[in-house]
């Protein structure tokens, strides 16, 4: 069995929210058996479960506290939404993650915990701070459907997950795929080692890998939602190690 540690609000399956319930099916879908780290607990006691896990998924939700990439808070950003304790717990299990090479997706907050935890630094707010001031990253329901064009780039692991490596050594294509968007905060500058694989129509960076990790990959729309993406699930299940 493949056991992928994902960061949720409890430890209990009955009290988990539905947002919760879909990452949760699609390991399920990708034969991945789900344990959920209670992602505001003290970190030393989840450290211990690292050892045990095969991979780890950081979710979405609120923001990350903008102390955390060195910014204060901007009084023109109408909503922001901290739970330091859940920004202390994750930060040091993405940092740890990295230091193990565990096969590690973040999705959206997920992929902006995977860059702070490294130095990088976020956007506090797209629509009032990046040079487009798109509004389309703040989807509402359903999330099954795309609102946005990204651009995966090529010579990333992203593209060779979602095209193929074969796809390659085929020039003059724009490879894109279509996806939903529900975030505010996004990447800005990102951490040493790690390197961009998917940018918006719009600019807004959407992805972020470590080429030198097994599998360390960050998105910034909810692939959970989106058959199109069940190969990023496959791949994550893919990288996970397992003793036989």
């Amino acid at each position: 069995m493949i056991f992928v540690g994902v960061t949720t609000h409890t430890t209990s399956f009955s009290d988990l929210t539905d947002s919760e319930r879909v990452y949760l099916d699609v390991l399920k879908r990708c034969n991945m058996t789900p344990v959920l780290l209670k992602n505001t607990a003290d970190f030393v006691d989840l450290e211990a479960q690292l050892a045990r896990l095969d991979g780890l998924v950081l979710i979405g939700g609120g923001d990350v506290h903008p102390c955390h990439y060195g910014r204060l808070i901007e009084d023109d950003i109408e909503y922001m939404d901290f739970n330091r304790d859940r920004d202390l717990c994750e930060l040091q299990l993405a940092r740890r993650a990295h230091q193990m090479d565990l096969p590690t997706l973040g999705i959206c907050r997920g992929c902006q915990v995977m860059n702070v935890s490294l130095g990088g630094t976020l956007i506090s707010d797209v629509s009032t701070h990046h040079r487009s001031h798109s509004s389309t990253h703040q989807q509402n329901k359903p999330y099954n459907v795309a609102v946005q064009t990204v651009h995966i780039q090529p010579e990333t692991r992203l593209f060779d997950i979602l095209f193929g490596p074969q796809a390659r050594h085929i020039n003059d294509i724009d490879w894109v795929i279509n996806t939903n968007s529900m975030h505010h905060q996004a990447i800005e500058h990102p951490a040493s080692g790690l390197f961009v694989n998917a940018i918006a129509s719009d600019g807004v960076y959407e992805g972020l890998e470590d080429p030198e990790r097994t599998f360390y990959i960050g998105v910034q729309w909810h692939p959970e939602y989106l058959p199109n993406c069940l190969p990023l699930f496959e791949a994550l299940r893919d990288a996970c190690h397992t003793e036989v």
